[in-house]
């Protein structure tokens, strides 16, 4: 087994063993789980999912191009927001405030990668 099979696996097993403790006790799975991974120090937490998506990143890139990889993500961008559209009201809300304010620090570093790792699609597309 290869680490893109790892990682699938370790994805797969999470996914489900949220999808489980949602339909047992989704009340307590926001108490246990969702609260406390927000509270604390979350820039810190922030770097940590920086670094793990680099190091996913740099797995992936060793058995797949990064076309391959913007094309799945854009299977799994358009599930995601089929999900997120269930909660319109909520995260219209949400979005107000995020875009009421100006995007500083961490966002702009994340701007800039998702700006790099476009223009490297668009060249290797493009070409």
């Amino acid at each position: 087994m290869g680490n893109v099979e790892i990682i699938a696996g370790i994805m797969a097993f999470l996914g489900l063993f949220k999808i489980i403790y949602i339909y047992v006790d989704q009340k307590n799975y926001h108490k246990k789980i969702v609260k406390p991974f927000y509270k604390g120090n979350v820039k810190n937490r922030s770097y940590l999912f920086l670094i793990l998506a680099f190091v996913v990143l740099g797995f992936l890139l060793q058995e797949m191009n990064v076309v391959e990889i913007f094309a799945a993500m854009a299977f799994f961008g358009f599930l995601i927001g089929f999900s997120f559209l269930q909660f319109q009201k909520e995260l219209g809300n949400f979005v107000d405030k995020i875009y009421g304010k100006k995007f500083e620090g961490v966002m702009h570093i994340y701007m800039l990668i998702w700006a790099a790792l476009s223009l490297w699609v668009l060249y290797l597309v493009l070409m």
